[in-house]
């Protein structure tokens, strides 16, 4: 594990401005706090939206509306094993960072920093953002008010930063889990419209002129 800095964010519950550390590579301890705190609350969210897909009529039950649901539960990564992705992420080349709270895990990201951007100029070098995830008790859907605000930004600028060190002038893209989809078109990801060859999942990047606006919002 590496420290690579801090960030101020907003603590909701207390309305305090906190420093979360932001981290490349997690140890074993970490990882094995992320499945025993992480997981069982995201298992009951997933579960609670199951329930509530399974109490509408039969002639609503459709593919759009399991995923207003699964949004408003707030856990469509309930499956996500994140020990295996990072571990998964050493053979691979790509990269996995955390934001920490003293010994508690807020967000995870894994990025691919071998990516070929799909805007004009297309087939430039770009990151991807393979996963995103902030902790349950970050997600107002599950816990409200949320602990802390602002954590997905934070990583996504972490993302484009990584892209301006490389040279690739803050490129990156994404595949939006469909209930994240409002945030990355909110930052000023352009939406390149859904593709069939990723699950149908809406695909967003940033051109290096969105990229430059997104940081100014931060700042």
């Amino acid at each position: 594990m590496t420290a690579l800095g801090t960030y101020s964010v907003r603590n909701a519950e207390s309305n305090e401005t906190r420093s979360v550390a932001l981290v490349e590579g997690l140890s074993d301890k970490q990882l094995g706090s992320v499945t025993q705190e992480w997981t069982p609350k995201l298992i009951a969210a997933h579960d609670r939206a199951i329930l509530d897909f399974h109490g509408l009529p039969p002639q609503e039950r459709t593919p759009e509306r399991w995923q207003e649901i699964e949004a408003k539960f707030g856990a469509p990564d309930w499956d996500w094993d994140w020990t295996e992705k990072h571990g998964a992420s050493l053979t691979s080349g790509y990269e996995v960072y955390g934001l920490l709270d003293g010994a508690s895990v807020e967000a995870m990201m894994v990025l691919n920093p071998s990516h070929k951007c799909r805007l004009k100029p297309s087939g430039e070098s770009a990151i991807y953002v393979e996963y995103l995830a902030i902790a349950p008790w970050n997600r107002q859907p599950i816990q409200d008010p949320p602990r802390y605000k602002g954590l997905g930004k934070v990583m996504l600028g972490v993302a484009v930063s990584g892209s301006l060190e490389r040279g690739m002038l803050g490129r990156c893209g994404l595949h939006a889990l469909h209930s994240a989809e409002g945030f990355y078109a909110r930052v000023g990801m352009t939406d390149v419209g859904l593709d069939k060859a990723a699950g149908n999942y809406r695909y967003f990047e940033f051109s290096a002129e969105g990229a430059s606006k997104f940081l100014e919002t931060t700042k």
